[in-house]
C-alpha cells in the first residue's frame, strides 16, 4: 500500500523517468547510405544529419530519413502514343540518387521521400516519355533499337533539366518490354514471318548455289584430270613417233652414207682403170678362156666385149 512516504517520492520518480526519456532521445544513429532531416516544432533544420552517431540532439525534434544510395523508380505499362494513333505500352525504369545535401530542401518543399518522387519525377517522366513517343510517325518504329535508344537519351536529358536543383541526380532512363497495339502486333508478326520466309528462301538458294559450285568445281577437276591424262598420252605417243622418226632418219642417213661411200669407191676404182690395166685384164681373161677351150668353137664372144676364145684343136688319140 502507498503511504504518505511513498507519495512524496512520486514527483521525483516522474522527474527521473522524464530525464531518462529525454536522455534516450538526445542522440540519433543514422544508417549508412541515408540522411536524416530534423524538424523542431514544424521548422526544418537546414543542416542534415549524415550517417553515424550524433549527440546531442533536441529530444523534442522529429526526423525524416532519406535514402541517398543509388535507387530505381519504375513505371510499368506506361502508355506511349505515336502519330499513327496507335497506343503502345512499355516499362520505364529511372536510375537515380538523392543528393543528401539537399534533403532539408526536399523536406521543406515536397515532404517525405515518397512524396518527393511522386510530385517530381513521376509526373515529369510520364509527360516526357509520351511526348517522345509522339515524335514517331509509326508505332512499329518502337521495334527498332536505335529509335528506343534515342527516346531513352532524350528522356534522360529532358528529365535532368526538369529536375535540376531539386535534389535528384538522374543516372539512366531505360524503356523496356514494349507491347504494341494488337493490330500493330499482328502486322509486325506478319512482317517477321515474311522476312523469315524470305531469309529461308535465300538460305536455300545459297545452299543450292553452293552445291552447284561444288559440282562445277568437281567437274572442272575431273576435266583437268582427263586433260592431263590425254596430254600425258599424247606426249607419250609423240615421243614414240619422234623416236621412230629419228630412227628412220638415222637409217636413211646410214643408207645414204653407204651409197655415198660405194659411189666414192667406184669412182676411185674407175679412176684406177688405166688403158694398160684394162689391156692386161683383157689378156688375162682371154688366157683363162684359152685354157678352158676344147677347140670345138673357133671363138667365143662374151657380151658386147671383144673378149673371145680361139679354139685349139684337140688331138684324137
Amino acid at each position: 500500500m502507498f503511504t504518505n512516504k511513498h507519495i512524496k517520492f512520486i514527483p521525483y520518480a516522474v522527474v527521473g523517468l522524464t530525464l531518462v526519456g529525454l536522455g534516450l532521445n538526445s542522440f540519433i544513429i543514422v544508417d549508412a547510405g541515408t540522411a536524416n532531416v530534423q524538424t523542431i516544432f514544424g521548422k526544418v533544420n537546414p543542416n542534415h544529419y549524415g550517417e553515424g552517431f550524433h549527440f546531442p540532439v533536441n529530444p523534442f525534434s522529429t526526423f525524416d530519413t532519406y535514402d541517398t544510395r543509388n535507387a530505381r523508380y519504375e513505371v510499368n505499362g506506361l502508355n506511349i502514343p505515336t502519330q499513327d494513333r496507335f497506343n503502345s505500352t512499355g516499362n520505364v525504369t529511372v536510375l537515380y540518387r538523392i543528393d543528401d545535401a539537399k534533403t532539408p530542401l526536399i523536406k521543406q518543399n515536397y515532404g517525405t521521400a515518397s512524396e518527393y518522387i511522386d510530385k517530381t519525377m513521376r509526373q515529369h517522366l510520364r509527360s516526357i516519355v509520351r511526348d517522345e513517343g509522339r515524335k514517331l510517325k509509326d508505332s512499329r518504329n518502337l521495334a527498332q533499337s536505335d529509335n528506343v535508344t534515342m527516346m531513352q537519351d532524350n528522356t534522360r536529358s529532358r528529365l535532368t533539366n526538369a529536375l535540376e536543383h531539386t535534389g535528384i541526380e538522374i543516372q539512366e532512363v531505360l524503356i523496356q518490354d514494349i507491347e504494341f497495339d494488337r493490330r500493330i502486333a499482328q502486322q509486325i508478326l506478319d512482317t517477321q514471318m515474311r522476312i523469315q520466309a524470305e531469309e529461308q528462301k535465300k538460305s536455300q538458294e545459297r545452299i543450292a548455289a553452293t552445291e552447284a559450285e561444288i559440282k562445277r568445281q568437281q567437274a572442272i577437276g575431273e576435266a583437268n584430270k582427263q586433260r592431263e591424262q590425254a596430254d600425258a598420252k599424247a606426249y607419250s605417243v609423240r615421243e614414240v613417233a619422234n623416236a621412230e622418226k629419228a630412227a628412220a632418219i638415222a637409217r636413211a642417213q646410214g643408207e645414204a652414207e653407204a651409197i655415198k661411200l660405194l659411189a666414192e669407191a667406184n669412182l676411185e676404182l674407175t679412176k684406177s682403170l688405166t688403158p694398160e690395166v684394162i689391156e692386161k685384164q683383157r689378156l688375162d681373161n682371154e688366157q683363162i678362156l684359152f685354157s678352158k677351150s676344147k677347140g670345138a668353137v673357133p671363138h667365143t664372144v662374151i657380151g658386147d666385149t671383144d673378149l673371145r676364145a680361139i679354139g685349139v684343136p684337140i688331138l684324137n688319140k
